[in-house]
């Protein structure tokens, strides 16, 4: 949200300097600037938009795809089944991992894209 609130307050600032530099006293530098922050900010803006329900919509996957790896663990693991250690061992690697940096931007500046469930999720041992 801290980056949304910039973008919008960075361009603010850009619109008002181009608003300032229409009037008859005003140097040729707050056009220049206005202009400068107001397209820097709103590419950055957009592109902040269109990216949010995207990476909303691979962390859903995410949730899933890890559910659905526990489950086959813990099934595997209670009949029995031989499954080659090592690549089990590489899979629960990967998916903590994937569960740990979620988690860790859940509670940085990024959190706005990344929904609150990954909190809930647990570490596989």
């Amino acid at each position: 949200m801290l980056i949304l609130s910039s973008l919008v307050i960075m361009l603010t600032i850009g619109i008002i300097f181009l608003y300032h530099s229409n009037s008859n006293d005003a140097n040729d530098a707050f056009e220049i600037i206005g202009f400068l922050v107001t397209f820097i900010s709103s590419v950055f803006f957009l592109v902040a938009i269109l990216f949010f329900p995207i990476h909303i919509y691979d962390v859903h996957a995410q949730i899933q795809a890890y559910h659905a790896t526990v489950s086959t663990i813990e099934a595997a693991r209670l009949n029995g089944v031989d499954i080659e250690d090592a690549a089990m061992q590489h899979k629960i690697i990967e998916i903590n991992r994937d569960i740990a940096k979620l988690q860790y931007y859940n509670e940085t500046i990024f959190d706005i894209w990344i929904p609150d469930e990954v909190m809930d999720l647990q570490l596989i041992k």
